[in-house]
């Protein structure tokens, strides 16, 4: 017993020491800390303090722009020069010269002040451009011309302005800068009466900040003047309506088309074909629904179609059948359409066979079958290389052959066109498209039971396996698309199944079960992979249930947490904590 109590006692000394130990190191790092503190809040005496002469320009900046604000202009003028005297760099100079010289220009004052501070403010800004570089430099050319606009020296003013017509401005903010500089000089050019330079100023000023109403209106204003031929030519006013399409704003645009539809003689020689082509823009751009090209267009294009030279009069022509006219239903296989044969030799079939097909939309969505019909064949067929179309009328034929093609003759004319060359132009450009081309086709001929042979287009055994090299071609850099699409396989081996294939059906159902199996469907997978085995060996073979073998995979072992990691640590840890529970007890009850 005696042998427990000593024991015990020589315990509690030892912790009691070890607690004594403890508060001694804590002490110790608590003085050290407080001793860095200390060495870190000293002056450092190799710094150097913040020059006052900097502490006193931004002082004197700030105040001057209060005062300014508060309409005290001489005391702001006053803190300006003091500003000047305290700027500790070249820049900073500039910068309070330029500043004072705006506050003596936004307030010009009446009767001798007016002459003293107009006189002051040229001096200041011409010091300006002799000391300013870069942006600083541009920003100093614009003010000084503003400023001389301001007091009536406007040829002074195009002269200080116009030595940086071309310059740049830096930064992401440049472009927007820029474009106000350019409005400005347009300003100065419209009073002196350079009014085509001033346009052009003002469409520059458009492009490079689309978002500038001023610059928009500016140039507007001088395009739809009571006399526009007199103020510019009409192929200035057609660089307004292309700025205003490239910024879609498709009412500005429609404004000054009808302006120069209205005077057809202003569109002569090149003019013309230009007009044309912008007009077809517009068209495309707005998606002019064909009831409202009957209503604001039928007659302005009559006039135009009777006025202009040719090509353009057969070009405006053409536009007018592809929104009114009945037309024929062309299906050829590389034969090029005759009926808008200007748009083809003026080399813009692609952009006519865009109009062609938002226009068969239009009719398709009012329910006019025929002329939607009308318009996919004969875009088609304009272009071979688009598959927009071609899916389009493919649709039609297949969803819509009672009313439009009861005996199918539009149809298999329609796929005797369908040349492996075209599909290739297709697969090219759009080979999602035409994927879902050959899938309407596949599900159409299958629904008619129409399984085969393979080399007829007319079945679904020709359609599934087209549609599966549409979407092999579908590039790898684009994941989401060219990701396994089991069920053309499935549809494939259905078909097969369907001719009596049964073999080829059952290689097709085990391809389309990997398939789902890689999209994590496997139950799916199982049926597949069931119906192949039936297909080879006439009885179903029990295959084991994927998702019970993953179960098994992921049986925890005993000895292993989860991600395998030892619990031995952990249990370690454990006594360590109890073993110093314990040691703290002691020190409390002793």
């Amino acid at each position: 017993m005696s042998m427990v109590i000593t024991r015990s006692r020589s315990f509690s000394i030892v912790a009691r020491w070890g607690v004594v130990a403890l508060v001694g190191l804590l002490l110790l790092g608590l003085w050290l800390v407080i001793a860095q503190l200390r060495e870190s809040n000293r002056p450092n005496e190799q710094e150097t303090p913040a020059a006052p002469s900097q502490a006193s320009y931004r002082s004197y900046m700030g105040s001057a722009a209060s005062l300014e604000g508060l309409q005290q202009v001489e005391r702001a003028a006053g803190t300006y020069a003091h500003a000047v005297t305290t700027a500790s760099s070249k820049q900073e100079a500039v910068e309070a010269q330029l500043a004072w010289a705006g506050l003596l220009s936004r307030n010009p004052g009446s009767g001798n002040e007016a002459g003293g501070r107009a006189e002051k403010a040229d001096e200041l800004y011409q010091s300006a451009l002799e000391e300013a570089e870069g942006d600083q430099q541009l920003r100093a050319r614009n003010d000084y011309g503003v400023f001389l606009f301001r007091q009536g020296q406007t040829a002074k003013a195009a002269a200080v302005l116009g030595q940086i017509d071309h310059a740049s401005w830096s930064g992401e903010d440049g472009p927007v800068r820029q474009a106000r500089y350019l409005y400005n000089y347009g300003q100065v050019l419209e009073d002196l009466g350079r009014t085509q330079e001033a346009y052009s100023q003002y469409l520059e000023a458009m492009r490079l900040d689309p978002r500038f109403g001023l610059a928009r209106e500016a140039a507007t204003r001088l395009v739809t003047s009571p006399a526009p031929a007199a103020v510019l030519p009409a192929s200035d006013q057609m660089r307004l309506v292309k700025e205003f399409l490239g910024q879609r704003r498709f009412t500005e645009a429609d404004g000054l088309l009808r302006e120069l539809a209205a005077h057809p003689d202003r569109l002569s020689g090149a003019d013309s074909q230009r007009f044309a082509d912008l007009f077809l823009s517009y068209l495309i751009d707005s998606r002019i629904e064909p009831t409202s090209f009957k209503q604001t267009w039928e007659k302005p294009t009559e006039r135009l179609q009777a006025a202009l030279p040719s090509p353009a009069a057969e070009q405006i022509r053409e536009i007018r059948s592809a929104f009114l006219a009945d037309l024929p239903v062309e299906i050829q296989s590389g034969a090029a359409s005759g009926t808008f044969r200007a748009w083809r030799d003026a080399g813009q079939a692609k952009r006519f066979s865009e109009l062609l097909k938002t226009i068969g939309d239009d009719y398709g969505e009012r329910g006019n079958l025929h002329r939607s019909l009308e318009r996919y064949s004969q875009a088609a067929t304009l272009d071979p290389t688009n598959a927009e179309p071609a899916l389009y009328l493919t649709n039609l034929l297949v969803e819509h052959s009672a009313e439009l093609d009861p005996k199918g003759e539009l149809l298999d004319r329609w796929l005797r066109a369908l040349t492996e060359e075209r599909e290739d132009r297709y697969a090219l450009k759009d080979p999602e498209k035409l994927l879902y081309l050959h899938s309407l086709l596949g599900a159409h001929f299958e629904k008619g039971k129409r399984w085969g042979p393979e080399d007829d287009p007319q079945t679904a055994l020709y359609q599934w396996r087209r549609a599966l090299e549409a979407q092999s071609r579908i590039p790898a850099a684009e994941p989401e698309l060219s990701k396994p699409r089991p069920l053309l396989n499935e549809r494939l081996a259905f078909a097969y199944e369907g001719w009596g294939e049964k073999k080829m059906a059952a290689g097709e159902y085990r391809t389309a079960a990997r398939g789902y199996e890689e999209l994590k469907d496997d139950k799916k997978a199982v049926d597949l992979f069931a119906r192949a085995d039936i297909l080879e060996k006439g009885a179903l073979l029990q295959r084991p249930d994927p998702l019970q073998e993953e179960d098994q995979m992921a049986a925890i072992d005993e000895d292993t947490l989860p991600g395998g990691a030892s619990p031995w640590p952990l249990i370690a840890l454990g006594g360590l904590l109890c073993l110093l529970a314990a040691i703290t007890i002691r020190i409390v009850r002793h």
